[in-house]
């Protein structure tokens, strides 16, 4: 009951999450103390009775293999040692030798035992007698004189099993309210279930901001949406097959629909020779207009273009109203767009499709369009070759989006090759894909984790049936044929 957690030195993003805990639960411990006028904790502990604030005890086991594989925390470790026993942390670390442990560190590591003569040397700098081969014989100082000593062990046949004495504590030691006082330290879920995030107090659209509905959470474990006032009207979803892309554009257009009536929001979704792709059940959103083959993409940009020009027009003529002429301006209906390209390889092969995009996409800045392009970053370069293709070379200058890889060419194509160090890389690397990636939009750079509807599916059917389920109680919201696509 009192183990806050128990780390595996393999495990870097809870390694990473237990430092970032700790400096701040001493940074807070310490202002606690500096508020209250406390000379110490124990004084701290019976002024602010309401708190729980237990003793804190970090134990590394074989310290000099966790520095050699985590020596970016060198300095960390010496700043938490500095601070750490004003605020009743305390740190203790077990190695074969003092040699690995670095001299910054040995200097705050002033009580000392040595389980072996032959360490004495090196942990006293003095001599000492043999002892005999008794586990947990050993030697500490005292006043500058080392005194053998016997560590203490249970005994099992009295005790029984050690599961069994852990059991027991359990149910001796138990918090009041069945919570422990500090937070677990926990890591970034593989999984999330977009339901579970719309199960609380979400951002609705107003005045001031007009945001999705959670899309995922970051790696301090927050809830990350879109704000489209604030968004870039070009954007990247790169990565590899199967990394996360599809089911990123499936996880927007629902977390956009959700929060957005179809007359303030129009999705336009592009996807070529998918026709058992998850994506495909979009076209049941009000929202939603599909183009599944060039052809209905042609007719369903055409009717986009008509509709922005006529958007753009309706802003000059409102813009150009002077204070005292009279409009009915409820007749005007400003909509946002959504641009949803997957696959943007077999779209860039189109001429006339490419045109078309590039129409739209001049008229973005009055007329709030968003266009996300998704694929691999070799198959990005490849279409940027054509210079013609306006969009192409925009949503590659701007850095926008989100990548699902770490492969370089992903990388580079959203400006992020000199803003994730080595420690980054390899910190997040192994789990980057399905889902999980580099996030660069509206100038934040964040690891996260896309959500996504039955995260626990096991079949490609259930995941659909899932889909199909919150389509339709988005669809239930609204009356038929509201999209501009739909009258």
């Amino acid at each position: 009951p009192h183990c806050q957690a128990y780390i595996h030195p393999s495990e870097g993003e809870r390694i990473a999450r237990l430092f970032k805990f700790l400096e701040g639960e001493i940074a807070r411990r310490t202002e606690l103390m500096r508020q209250t006028k406390a000379n110490h904790f124990h004084a701290l502990r019976q002024t602010r009775q309401d708190m729980a604030l237990p003793s804190l005890v970090i134990i590394i086991e074989d310290f000099a293999s966790f520095l050699a594989d985590q020596f970016d925390r060198l300095q960390d470790m010496v700043n938490l040692a500095a601070a750490a026993r004003l605020a009743d942390v305390h740190f203790i670390l077990a190695t074969t030798a003092m040699s690995g442990i670095h001299a910054k560190v040995q200097q705050y590591m002033q009580n000392r035992l040595a389980l072996s003569p032959s360490s004495t040397l090196d942990v006293f700098m003095q001599r000492a007698n043999p002892l005999p081969e008794i586990s947990g014989r050993g030697y500490i100082q005292d006043e500058q004189a080392l005194v053998e000593c016997q560590i203490a062990s249970p005994h099992w046949q009295k005790w029984g099993a050690l599961p069994e004495v852990v059991s027991t504590m359990k149910t001796q030691w138990q918090w009041p309210d069945g919570k422990r006082p500090l937070p677990p330290i926990m890591t970034l879920p593989k999984q999330i279930a977009l339901q579970s995030l719309w199960q609380h107090d979400r951002r609705k659209p107003s005045f001031i901001e007009a945001p999705t509905a959670p899309l995922g959470v970051d790696y301090d474990l927050s809830e990350v949406w879109l704000n489209f006032d604030r968004l870039d009207a070009f954007n990247l979803v790169l990565g590899p097959t199967q990394s996360g892309k599809t089911d990123f554009l499936i996880t927007l257009a629902l977390a956009a629909a959700i929060n957005f009536h179809p007359r303030k929001l129009q999705i336009v979704t592009l996807a070529f020779n998918k026709p058992r792709s998850t994506i495909r059940l979009l076209r049941n959103l009000p929202h939603v207009a599909y183009g599944d083959s060039p052809t209905t993409a042609e007719h369903i940009l055409t009717t986009l273009l008509a509709d922005l020009l006529k958007q753009t027009e309706q802003q000059k003529e409102l813009a150009a109203m002077s204070a005292d002429e009279k409009a009915d301006i409820t007749s005007y209906t400003p909509r946002r767009t959504l641009i949803l390209v997957d696959d943007a390889q077999q779209f860039s092969r189109r001429a006339n499709l490419n045109q078309l995009l590039d129409r739209c996409m001049e008229e973005s800045s009055t007329a709030h369009v968003y266009l996300f392009v998704t694929d691999s970053g070799n198959n990005i370069n490849q279409a940027k070759r054509d210079f013609n293709i306006k969009y192409m070379q925009t949503v590659c200058r701007h850095g926008s989006g989100l990548v699902f890889s770490t492969d370089q060419n992903d990388l580079a194509l959203l400006n992020l090759m000199g803003k994730l160090n080595s420690a980054t890389l390899k910190l997040h690397g192994p789990n980057i894909g399905n889902g999980r990636g580099f996030w660069t939009f509206q100038g934040q750079e964040r690891v996260v984790q896309i959500g996504r509807v039955a995260a626990d599916a096991a079949t490609i059917e259930a995941y659909e049936t899932a889909v199909e389920t919150v389509i339709a109680a988005i669809t239930e919201k609204y009356p038929p044929n509201l999209s501009v696509f739909k009258e």
